[in-house]
């Protein structure tokens, strides 16, 4: 009798897989490419990391990687199974919910732990630089395999309880962003007040990111019972986590019979759905505008969860800010700065991740399920099915839009309320960016960027980030076989590109400047980011675009055929 026989071959699998030759190779690249440009003055314009700054920044690096690659290749895992009908077919033999779970976990724990062991021989150039030891070394290592593990076993748990993909990624990232960013953000402001530093202390003990502090020798030395008593609250947290979505699996991969809606519930669907007769005539006018429209989006109103929560992390930050450090503002305005610079690369982030779900996931469940090719014999055409798709994607946007637009006026308001405070004077804004536009231009400013610049650049290269990621993520959505992968993929092209562009420019740059004294203005940087973010974006819409209007019927043929086209 074999043992775990799922496990088996899945492992088998996986190993064979060319996905995990490819992330073992990436991380290795990566981290040492790091690790090289850092140790180069001639390529940063500052004074060579030590061992001991290399370590940790090599370490945060590899602890994004195990926080995000765990749980992105274990949460469609078992629901995936799920939609397809086949889990219950593997309960027909003598398999048990751990066989399942096991050999599913098995697979995509190999393909991550190649990834982060490759990774190691570059953690371990900072020991031969000095002030790094041995063990700070391995305690490192240890919490770095604890947060992977984690992370895969916090996806596995997500996946045996959904059969949504997107419901389970959002539930993903919820947990992901409260564990990473508000733990820690929550935790700093508790401490600020006395009575409330127990609390803080509890919110530190299950936060990951403590853990990987209290590796290091500055947090170790003060106290190693934290560590080990971190170490074995989330070792414990992992096995858990993999026991429940074992007992889970079993009772959840049936579909459940609809039951009838409470007084509650048939509120929320009128609401979102409208009563009789207004609902034919929205549907009705919907479908002669596109019938791709109609299809893709019935709903009358859509994602107010989406756009509530972004309201309330918007009005939280507000609160938080005003209760613990005053208002008026005062002149250490740092820490609000920061607050406002958080919450708005969180939001923006939070509002990218749906956007790549949203155009990504009905094309790739049609393909995969043939629905696409059916889609593409119909008279529609190729620009009435595009054309229909981002109408309904438009739609569907529209409340996370306006969160973000509130978002973004709560932060003017701060800095427009900061800048009177400062100044004396109200502030007249459009003059204000004007000038801010025309800095940005020529380059030239002297020493920072002000909140203007960044204002201008916000306002330019977001909606062309937006546009980008929608014409990626058509792209990526008929080409990834498996449909949770297609919005990972798209955020990473549209994402990750640009900085891989700016680093070797910048170092050319900077190589040049150190070297062979070429004048280089002083704010040259933020200007050539944002040239290179605006080009990539521009390019990959229009390699997109074009790709997709010319190949999608042949991409949609591509399931029967058996064909490949590029």
């Amino acid at each position: 009798m074999t043992i775990l026989p799922i496990a088996e071959r899945e492992v088998r699998i996986a190993a064979r897989h060319q996905r995990t030759h490819q992330i073992r190779v990436l991380m290795a690249v990566a981290v040492l490419l790091f690790a090289a440009f850092a140790l180069s003055p001639q390529f940063t314009g500052r004074a060579a990391f030590t061992g001991a700054e290399l370590f940790t920044v090599l370490t945060w690096i590899t602890y994004a990687f195990c926080v995000v690659t765990g749980a992105a290749l274990t949460i469609d895992a078992v629901s995936e199974e799920k939609r397809e009908g086949t889990l219950g077919l593997l309960f027909l033999s003598n398999l048990r919910g751990y066989d399942v779970v096991l050999g599913k976990f098995a697979a995509a724990s190999l393909t991550c732990f190649c990834g982060l062991t490759a990774t190691f021989p570059v953690l371990g150039i900072p020991m031969l630089l000095g002030g790094v030891s041995f063990a700070e070394f391995s305690r490192v290592l240890l919490a770095l395999m604890t947060v992977l593990f984690l992370s895969l076993s916090l996806g596995m748990f997500i996946s045996s309880l959904s059969r949504n993909v997107g419901r389970a990624g959002a539930a993903l990232i919820f947990v992901l962003v409260l564990n990473c960013f508000a733990l820690t953000f929550i935790s700093k402001l508790l401490r600020g007040h006395t009575q409330w530093a127990e609390a803080a202390a509890a919110l530190d003990f299950i936060n990951t990111r403590v853990l990987l502090v209290s590796a290091f020798d500055a947090k170790f030395m003060i106290s190693s019972f934290a560590f080990w008593r971190a170490e074995m609250l989330f070792v414990s947290l992992f096995l858990a986590f993999l026991a429940s979505a074992a007992w889970f699996v079993r009772r959840t991969w049936q579909e459940k019979p609809l039951g009838r809606r409470t007084r509650l519930g048939d509120w929320w669907h009128r609401q979102k759905f409208g009563a009789e007769p207004a609902r034919s005539v929205f549907r009705t006018r919907l479908l002669e505008r596109n019938p791709v429209a109609w299809l893709a989006g019935r709903a009358r109103v859509t994602c107010l969860g989406f756009m509530a929560g972004f309201l309330g992390i918007g009005l939280s930050t507000v609160t938080a800010i005003r209760l613990d450090w005053g208002l008026p503002p005062t002149k250490d305005y740092l820490v609000e700065g920061v607050a406002w610079f958080i919450t708005g690369c969180l939001l923006h982030l939070l509002f990218a991740v749906y956007l790549a779900s949203s155009a990504c996931g009905r094309l790739a469940e049609d393909r995969r399920s043939g629905a696409l090719e059916l889609l593409a014999a119909t008279p529609i055409g190729v620009p009435g099915i595009l054309r229909g798709h981002w109408f309904a994607l438009f739609r569907r946007m529209l409340g996370p839009l306006v969160g973000i637009l509130f978002v973004s006026g709560l932060i003017v308001w701060w800095f427009s309320d900061l800048y009177r405070f400062d100044s004396g004077q109200p502030l007249r804004f459009l003059p204000y960016l004007a000038k801010s536009a025309a800095n940005l231009l020529s380059g030239l400013r002297e020493g920072q960027y002000g909140m203007g610049e960044y204002l201008v650049i916000a306002s330019v290269v977001l909606p062309a980030t937006w546009i980008a990621l929608g014409w990626v993520s058509i792209w990526t959505a008929l080409h990834v076989r498996r449909p949770a992968q297609a919005p990972l993929a798209a955020l990473a092209i549209v994402l990750i590109l640009p900085w891989i562009i700016f680093a070797p420019v910048r170092g050319t740059l900077e190589y040049l400047r150190v070297c062979h004294h070429v004048w280089m203005p002083e704010g040259f940087d933020l200007t050539l980011w944002t040239g290179i973010t605006l080009g990539s974006n521009v390019a990959l819409s229009a390699a997109s675009r074009w790709h997709v209007r010319k190949m999608f019927r042949m991409i949609a043929f591509e399931r029967f055929d058996g064909r490949k086209h590029v």
